[in-house]
């Protein structure tokens, strides 16, 4: 469908694409650590790198969302 191919749907699509790779890559290591009474068990290097996707997924999804609304605007 050629109605679909404008820029908030591929936003959307990278929202959601985003979402689904922090929620494989960050939320096990985070249920882990909660489930070992919150001990990081995976060393600092790993403890930095989790930390550090789960930020930028934060600021990349409020950037997507202010893209969406920004091309909705105008």
């Amino acid at each position: 469908d050629k109605s679909l191919h404008r820029a908030p749907y591929y936003f959307l699509l990278d929202l959601c694409t985003s979402d689904i790779l922090r929620s494989a890559i960050c939320f096990p290591f985070v249920f882990t650590s909660v489930k070992n009474g919150s001990a990081w068990t995976y060393g600092t290097l790993t403890c930095k790198v989790i930390a550090f996707l789960g930020v930028l997924s934060c600021f990349h999804t409020a950037f997507m969302l202010f893209c969406v609304s920004v091309t909705r605007y105008l």
